[in-house]
C-alpha cells in the first residue's frame, strides 16, 4: 500500500436512484440518491498471505469431484483460521500455516456447496446449505430434481449446528422451524436470517420471484425473532440497522455483503477486471469503490471466477477493519488466505465524504 492516497484519481459518476433498504418492517422506504466515487489509479494490496498445500488428505477440502473446494471459513483476526470442508466434513483450526487441530464432525455435506459458517463468541455455527439434490437418470441421460433424496436431508438442512471453537465437546444441532425449502441465508454477529420457499409454491415460479417466499430472523442458536412473507417485507429485514438485503439496482453487480464498520457497509463488486470492494456510506450517500489486487486464483467454494474475483460472502470476512478472503490454485494445489488492511481506505473515504 502506498504511503499516500493523493495520487488517486477520483472519477465522480452520477448514478440513478439506488434503493437502500434500511427501514424496519412495514416502514416506507424512500429512494436515496447515491454518488459513486471510483478510485482508479491504485488498488488495495495484501498486507499478509498464508499458503497451504491441499494435496494432503488432512486438509479439510473436497478431494473428489469438486477437487479443492471447501464449505466455510472464518478467522479471529489474530492469526487463527477455521476451515470446514471435505467428505465426510471436517473442521480444522490453523495458527498461521500450521494445523492446530482437526475433527471429523460425522456429517455428510456432499450436497452442500457453500455452508453458512461463522465464529460467534466462543462458538462456531454452521448451516448445511442444501438447496436442491439432483440425480442422474441413466435411461434418459438427464439429471432430475430428486425430491425423495432431498426429503431425507431436509431435517439436517433445516438446522443450525454449533461446536466450541476449541473443537472439543459435543456437536449440537438446533432445528430451524421454517416452512418449505431453504433458499438462502446469512450468519451475522448478532443473529442470522433464512429465506425459504413454502412447499405449495409451484416449481414454475422463478427463484427471483420473492412474492411467495418467507423470511425468518433468528438469534443464536435458533430463537425466532421475526417472520415475514412476500418480497417487499423480506427486503426490509434488518439487524441493528444493517439491512439484510440492499438493492443497488445491480449496476454494477454487488457480489456479497462482507460486513459493517462504523457507518460503512462493505460489499464485493466485480466492475473492475480484478475485482473491487464497495464502501457504502449510509450517512453521506456515497459509494466509494476500490480495485483490489492479489486475490486468490479461484473461488473457495465454487472454483469459479479464475483470475481474482472475491470469494463468496461466506468465505470473505471482515474482522477489526481487516478483510480476509480465501481461495485456491488448482494447478499449484495450494490454498491461500489473503489479508487486507481497510483502515487507510476507510480514513480516505471519511475524508472524501466530509
Amino acid at each position: 500500500m502506498k504511503k499516500t492516497f493523493i495520487g488517486y484519481l477520483l472519477a465522480l459518476i452520477p448514478l440513478s436512484s439506488y434503493s437502500c433498504l434500511q427501514a424496519g418492517i412495514g416502514d416506507n422506504v424512500l429512494e436515496k440518491e447515491y454518488q459513486t466515487i471510483r478510485m482508479e489509479n491504485d488498488s488495495l494490496r495484501p498486507t499478509r498471505k498464508w499458503t497451504f498445500n491441499y494435496d494432503d488428505e488432512k486438509f479439510p477440502c473436497d478431494h473428489g469431484a469438486y477437487d479443492g473446494t471447501i464449505k466455510g471459513f472464518d478467522t479471529d483476526g489474530k492469526g487463527r483460521f477455521y476451515i470446514l470442508g471435505g467428505e465426510p466434513v471436517r473442521l480444522a483450526c490453523f495458527i498461521g500455516e500450521n494445523m492446530e487441530w482437526s475433527r471429523d464432525l460425522g456429517l455428510s455435506m456432499r450436497h452442500c456447496q457453500n455452508a453458512l459458517f461463522k465464529m460467534v463468541n466462543d462458538s462456531i455455527y454452521f448451516i448445511n446449505e442444501v438447496k436442491y439434490i439432483y440425480s442422474y437418470d441413466e435411461e434418459n441421460s438427464t439429471y432430475f430434481k430428486d425430491e425423495a433424496k432431498f426429503i431425507s436431508y431436509q431435517d439436517e438442512a433445516n438446522s443450525i449446528f454449533r461446536i466450541h471453537k476449541s473443537g472439543k465437546g459435543k456437536l449440537e444441532r438446533f432445528p430451524l422451524h421454517i416452512d418449505g425449502e431453504y433458499l438462502e441465508g446469512k450468519l451475522r454477529d448478532n443473529g442470522f436470517y433464512v429465506v425459504a420457499r413454502p412447499e405449495n409454491v409451484p416449481d414454475s415460479v422463478s427463484l427471483d420471484d420473492r412474492s411467495h417466499d418467507m423470511g425468518y430472523l433468528f438469534t443464536y442458536p435458533n430463537k425466532l425473532q421475526n417472520k415475514v412473507s412476500g418480497g417487499n417485507d423480506i427486503a426490509k429485514l434488518h439487524f441493528d440497522g444493517t439491512p439484510v438485503f440492499i438493492d443497488l439496482e445491480n449496476n454494477p453487480p454487488y457480489t456479497g455483503f462482507y460486513g459493517k464498520t462504523d457507518n460503512f457497509l462493505i460489499y464485493g463488486s466485480i466492475d473492475y477486471d480484478i475485482g473491487s470492494i464497495a464502501i457504502i456510506d449510509t450517512i453521506h450517500h456515497t459509494i466509494t469503490k476500490y480495485p483490489i489486487s492479489g486475490l486468490p486464483r479461484l473461488d473457495a467454494t465454487t472454483g469459479w471466477f479464475p483470475g481474482g474475483a472475491l470469494s463468496s460472502d461466506n468465505t470473505t470476512v471482515i474482522v477489526n477493519k481487516h478483510l480476509y478472503t480465501i481461495g485456491y490454485d488448482n494447478i499449484k494445489m495450494t490454498y491461500t488466505i489473503v489479508e487486507y488492511d481497510l483502515s487507510p481506505i476507510l480514513l480516505m473515504t471519511k475524508a472524501i465524504d466530509s
